[in-house]
Order: structure tokens, then sequence, then C-alpha cells
């Protein structure tokens, strides 16, 4: 999960072999990953879809 920028933007949920997204820290698993996507203030990433 990248986190969100200090301006106060989302945090963006990412699937492990995103491009956009290298830092190898902030891995979650699919259980902490689903309940990512349904907090407030994380979306998904519009290029790997983690939530498809």
């Amino acid at each position: 999960m990248q986190p969100s920028p200090a301006d106060g933007g989302v945090a963006l949920l990412h699937r492990a072999n995103c491009g956009l997204y290298t830092k190898e820290i902030g891995c979650l698993s699919a259980t902490e990953g689903q309940i990512a996507m349904a907090a407030p203030g994380i979306e998904p990433c519009q290029v790997c879809r983690p939530q498809d």
C-alpha cells in the first residue's frame, strides 16, 4: 500500500507487481487488502486494479 501524501491525499492500494509502486514496504496479505479496500481514504490503483 502506498501511503497518502502529506497534503492529505488518499493512500493507493497496488498489486504486488504494479510498476507504479516499486518499494518493497507496506505489503499486505489478501485479507488485509480486502479490509483496506473498505477503509475510508484508501483507493485502488487504476493501473493494476487490485480490486479485480
